[in-house]
């Protein structure tokens, strides 16, 4: 497996959807057991940003205590 980044859109060819080895359980196999974290529920956007920047402002001092 491989992925890129482009500004180009794409799009799956019928040649590539019509072909018998394509991996039909590609989905259910791959991604099914990667459990939910996302809990849209429990703060708001701001507050997550706030703890972002907590984050990594201590990551900061910290990497500054040690190598400055």
């Amino acid at each position: 497996a491989f992925m890129f980044e482009t500004c180009y859109m794409m799009k799956v060819t019928e040649h590539s959807m019509e072909e018998e080895n394509r991996d039909l359980t590609y989905v259910k196999d791959s991604w099914s057991n990667l459990k939910k974290k996302f809990d849209p529920t429990k703060k708001n956007i701001q507050d997550r940003l706030e703890e972002n920047n907590l984050v990594r402002l201590k990551i900061q001092n910290q990497f500054n205590r040690i190598f400055v």
